[in-house]
């Protein structure tokens, strides 16, 4: 690229990246964008604290969330070529004790692409965290142990069988941390410092709370009250650290993205093509498109390229990571802000890079189709013990999903009589008989209907 390319280039990426900080109203961002082995875009937008009083870089650490899930599938499946685990184990060769896995059906790379088959549970909110100085109800979850006890406590938590349909399980990691542990006699996160923090020379990374005398710029979680900033805090809850415990730097989650790469010797070519290859549908998508493979999210562009992603969410967080194995492109976006749409914006950012490569759009936008006309299909109330709780309603001729957390309500769009998308969303009602849904499936997670008929 010559230097007037360049230099146009970038000014089409800061325009679109300044318009999303305003529009979206996002109190920080940063960018970091290569490809191949280099860097094409690296920049930061607006601030890391309440105050506005420190700039954002592309340095700058965030927390991450989920896309920590990213490591903790390569460091299961560097055990793998390193011959001290199996794919296939079952589950309970580890944690004889999880009644959950009893029958040996529940197998490591089941948890590896959330196909155990488990509901949504409510661990986290029973975590220790370090940070906090609320005493908890009852004995905090601290150890992969507590976390067994904790789901044979829930009773029969299985929801569908094993590789029948995908359910976001942050449980899952959280086991395969324990797996990790038992094997290398170190937790998770020590295991992982060492065997890709500090070889792919991540600089910018820790977990849980970043010591302030080390990491000079760190972006707060914030929370907007009453049109104000205000300080969420990190997460300290060193048991979920494999599901979403990570804070860094975009510029180190493009390094980390680079274990993919083909000359990158550190995970087999087998290991490569596990993460790159789609294992298991997404309910809420076409599966001809999307699907999910260890840690990472597919999608098949219309183009025919595939790119490689996943996004973490979590109070004062977003985050969103991205890798296109074709054409060299590695992506990172973070925010320190929940909810902000980051997933449309890397699109479009690559769609910028890349015209007709990359649909911008986000959710994949494929027309319009009338949904399902019997109220008693759609309507209910959708519930899971993880803290989601939604309601969809009918509006006349419309239907609409309303969030009980935060009281928000967003059309369902339908582009099928069952699918479509809500906000930034995917959505699917599920049948299991032929009398229509009784599950909603929502992105990567799925919802129980517990009421019928809710009106608006």
């Amino acid at each position: 690229m010559e230097p007037g390319q360049k230099t146009s280039v970038s000014s089409g990426l800061n325009a679109i990246a300044e318009t999303a900080l305003e529009q979206y109203q996002l109190p920080g961002l940063a960018i970091a964008i290569a490809k191949y082995e280099r860097e094409v875009f690296a920049s930061g937008y607006g601030h890391c604290d309440a105050a506005a009083s420190q700039a954002v870089t592309a340095d700058t650490l965030f927390g991450v969330a989920s896309v920590t899930k990213f490591l903790t599938a390569i460091s299961i499946l560097h055990l793998r070529d390193n011959g001290l685990l199996s794919l296939d184990t079952p589950v309970n060769h580890y944690f004889p004790a999880l009644q959950a896995a009893a029958d040996n059906a529940i197998q490591v790379k089941h948890l590896l692409r959330h196909a155990a088959g488990w509901r949504g549970l409510d661990s986290r909110f029973h975590a220790l965290d370090r940070a906090s100085t609320d005493l908890p109800d009852r004995p905090a979850l601290e150890t992969v142990d507590d976390l067994v006890n904790h789901m044979n406590r829930a009773g029969n938590i299985a929801l569908t069988r094993p590789d029948e349909r995908l359910n976001y399980s942050n449980e899952g990691f959280c086991l395969l941390g324990g797996i990790v542990e038992q094997i290398t006699g170190q937790p998770w996160h020590q295991y992982a410092e060492q065997q890709f923090l500090q070889k792919a020379r991540l600089c910018c990374s820790t977990f849980g709370i970043p010591d302030p005398s080390r990491y000079h710029s760190v972006a707060n979680p914030l929370l907007r009250n009453n049109g104000h900033w205000q300080t969420a805090g990190f997460w300290d809850a060193p048991l979920f650290y494999p599901a979403g415990g990570m804070v860094t730097s975009c510029r180190d989650l493009l390094r980390l993205l680079k274990f993919i790469d083909d000359n990158n010797p550190v995970l087999t070519t087998n290991s490569k093509k596990w993460l790159q290859t789609p294992a298991i549908a997404i309910a809420s998508r076409d599966p001809a498109a999307f699907g999910y493979s260890a840690g990472l999210e597919y999608r098949k562009f219309d183009s025919g390229l595939p790119a490689l992603w996943h996004t973490g969410q979590r109070a004062g967080i977003s985050s969103f990571i991205a890798t296109t194995p074709e054409n060299g492109y590695r992506i990172a976006v973070l925010s320190n802000v929940a909810d902000a749409p980051l997933t449309s914006l890397a699109f479009e950012l690559l769609s910028h890079l890349d015209p007709g490569s990359y649909n911008p759009h986000w959710p994949p936008v494929a027309g319009t189709s009338l949904p399902m006309t019997d109220d008693d299909v759609i309507t209910g109330r959708y519930d899971s013990e993880e803290g989601f709780s939604f309601a969809v309603q009918r509006d006349g001729s419309k239907y609409f999903l309303i969030n009980a957390k935060s009281n928000t309500r967003s059309e369902l769009v339908f582009q099928t009589a069952t699918s479509g998308y809500t906000g930034q969303s995917t959505f699917a009602f599920l049948p299991a008989t032929d009398k229509g849904p009784v599950s909603l499936a929502l992105d990567l997670r799925l919802f129980s209907r517990s009421e019928q008929n809710t009106k608006a």
